[in-house]
Parts: structure tokens; C-alpha cells; sequence
């Protein structure tokens, strides 16, 4: 039964990862093509690299791998910080523009909620008794 092995929570946080790797990888491309520029190939590298790296997780976390689930929380707490650190730079932009401002808040709230759950979640002891008995 592959539904016992891999709880809801777990396709939940593999879900959550690929959704991340998705905007790394379309924030830098997509964002550079509607502001009218190229993006540079250093971020276009940047943010491959940590699209792959999301991805090696997302599938080590389907693989029931104890190291899937470290590189997860890692990234969770880092993708958090990050969050964190870039609403207390932007935010004086923010403000600047209602728009922006409500959105901007929304994106941080949505990505502070989600991973602070995940990050709960794979803290779990039944969780983590789970990829110690697979591995």
C-alpha cells in the first residue's frame, strides 16, 4: 500500500517543494521577460541551481530518504529567512504602492505559513520514525 508508506502530509510537502522550484526558476524568466530584460545569466544559474536542489528533494521526500528530509527542513528554515529578510528590505517599496503592498504581504504570509507547517510536519515523531525505519 503505497498510501501507508507515504502519508498525505508527505505528498503535501513534495507538492509544496515543486511548487517552489517552479517560481525559483519562473521569478527570475518569467519576471525578467515582462520587465523587458533579459534576465542575467548568473541569476538564470542561481535560480536553475535551486530549482534543481528542490526537486532532489521533492523526490528523495517521495523515496522516504533520511537525507531528503534534512535537506527539506534545511531549505524550509533558509526559504524562510530569506521571506523574512526580503519583506524587511522591500518593505518601504511596498508601502510606496497599495498594490504592491497587499500582495507582497500576501506572498510572505502564504510562504511563512506553508513552510512553517512543512517544516512542523517532518518534525513529527511519527514522520521521523518513519524515513528512520525506511532508511
Amino acid at each position: 500500500m503505497a498510501t501507508a508508506k507515504r502519508p498525505l502530509g508527505l505528498l503535501l510537502c513534495s507538492v509544496l517543494l515543486l511548487v517552489l522550484a517552479l517560481r525559483a526558476l519562473g521569478w527570475v524568466t518569467i519576471g525578467g521577460f515582462l520587465g523587458g530584460r533579459m534576465p542575467d545569466l548568473a541569476r538564470w544559474l542561481l535560480s536553475l541551481g535551486v530549482t534543481v536542489v528542490l526537486l532532489v528533494s521533492a523526490v528523495g521526500l517521495l523515496r522516504l530518504r533520511e537525507w531528503a528530509r534534512w535537506l527539506t527542513l534545511a531549505l524550509c528554515s533558509a526559504y524562510f529567512g530569506l521571506t523574512l529578510v526580503n519583506v524587511a528590505v522591500l518593505w518601504p517599496r511596498l508601502q510606496a504602492s497599495r498594490p504592491s503592498l497587499g500582495l507582497g504581504v500576501l506572498n510572505a504570509v502564504e510562504a511563512v505559513i506553508a513552510l512553517a507547517l512543512a517544516w512542523w510536519y517532518l518534525n513529527r515523531k511519527d514522520v521521523r520514525r518513519l524515513f528512520r525505519d525506511r532508511g
